[in-house]
């Protein structure tokens, strides 16, 4: 199986660094790409090494998602793996990823890594950051050529995940070739985020791999990408995350053999024990729906017992905000985005004896579209994670 490791390269000031980490690991080819000030830097000191090819991109422009769709376009072996050209390789990452992909099925591998400042401002060399835990991140020690840096447990590939750009997959990152321009490649419109759009493309039509192990180390100097063009990738991340949201959450059902349920499909009388198994359901659908059922409770509490553990509800219903709620005299209960504070909060659930537990994932007040808007007829939006012992650790805050 050939190896293409890819990277564009605008600055080559840390390159000789990354070059010590690669250059003793089994790969079939460094497709480096010289842009913008590395054009006119010196790459000769590379030309005693077959299996590194510099091929310039000359073309200006402001697309990294360009530039990389360019490198992989010049790449030739069975697995394309981005590696950043100021960052640096573990000294197995290669074998690891090669290892992954023995998996006919796999079409993306990633791994965990540690972040570290170097000639960063404002921290000094190597030392290592983490993010709050009650968000879910979690940590280990790595040691690094005498430093102790913190290594990143990553998240497994759930659809919450890609709700928020910091959570999904990270480096390293390997597509199969072949799958990666099946789902088209990195998008060459994307001034940034275009990592994270292919990672939601590749989940749609492929099966993600999670290495626990730490390949990468990624450099922060305060000149990185996500620090320069902040607004944009928060702004693009989050369009992408909803454009996609229902997608990945029916192919992790797909993915995992869960059904996927309408509430207006189950038999039975809904006010009383839903004719569901515990735990035997992986998504409940109640779209305009909850406000037909006599008891919000009852409903909450058996969408939990029938969910399997980090099981979806995706759910919209009428709100009392506006008209809607109350002008229909099919009507049984009512709703609003506090309703739901009963389920997600602990310092509001116990005011209920409530047992149950939901991790919001979107959770907000919406018009579907302007008749409702027109006639005052706002939705409340929720779709959540159900919380039970066997659900994966998830980002966001803390599960239970």
């Amino acid at each position: 199986m050939t190896t293409s490791i890819f990277s564009p390269c605008h600055n080559t000031k840390y390159l000789r660094e990354l070059y010590d980490t690669i250059k003793d690991q089994d790969f079939t080819e460094w497709i480096l790409v010289p842009n913008g000030e590395a054009l006119k830097d010196d790459f000769s000191w590379l030309k005693d090494d077959s299996r590194v090819k510099i091929i310039p991109f000359t073309k200006e422009t402001k697309s990294i998602g360009e530039l990389k769709r360019f490198c992989c376009s010049q790449a030739t072996g069975d697995i394309l793996i981005e590696v950043d050209a100021d960052d640096l390789l573990t000294p197995d990452a290669i074998e690891y990823i090669k290892k992954a992909f023995e998996d006919p099925e796999i079409s993306f591998a990633y791994s965990q890594f540690c972040e570290f400042y170097f000639d960063h401002p404002q921290f000094k060399d190597w030392e290592s950051p983490k993010y709050n835990e009650y968000y879910g991140w979690r940590y280990k020690d790595f040691e690094w050529q005498g430093h102790i840096l913190n290594e990143c447990i990553d998240f497994d590939p759930v659809p919450s995940v890609f709700q928020m750009i910091w959570y999904a997959p990270n480096h390293i990152r390997a597509w199969r070739t072949t799958h990666y321009w099946a789902v088209g490649g990195h998008n060459p419109e994307l001034e940034a985020v275009d990592d994270f759009d292919l990672e939601l493309r590749t989940y749609l039509y492929g099966k993600m791999y999670h290495i626990k192990k730490c390949l990468y180390l990624y450099r922060i100097n305060g000149q990185n990408q996500w620090i320069q063009k902040n607004q944009y990738i928060q702004r693009v991340a989050k369009e992408k995350a909803e454009e996609y949201f229902y997608k990945i959450t029916y192919r992790w059902a797909e993915l995992n053999n869960w059904k996927t349920v309408n509430i207006e499909d189950i038999k039975g009388d809904l006010n009383k024990k839903w004719k569901l198994k515990d735990n035997s359901v992986g998504i409940i659908k109640a779209w305009d729906r909850l406000q037909l059922l006599d008891n919000p409770q009852h409903a909450m509490n058996e969408i939990y017992r029938v969910l399997v553990p980090g099981g979806y509800l995706l759910s919209s219903t009428p709100s009392t905000d506006g008209r809607g709620a109350f002008q229909n005299p099919n009507h049984k209960s009512f709703w609003n985005e506090n309703s739901f504070y009963y389920y997600i909060d602990r310092n509001e659930s116990y005011k209920i004896n409530n047992k149950t537990r939901f991790q919001a994932v979107r959770h907000r007040t919406f018009f579907p579209d302007q008749y409702h808007q027109d006639r005052n007829i706002p939705f409340v939006l929720f779709d959540a994670i159900v919380l039970k012992e066997g659900t994966p650790r998830l980002p966001g805050g803390i599960n239970i």
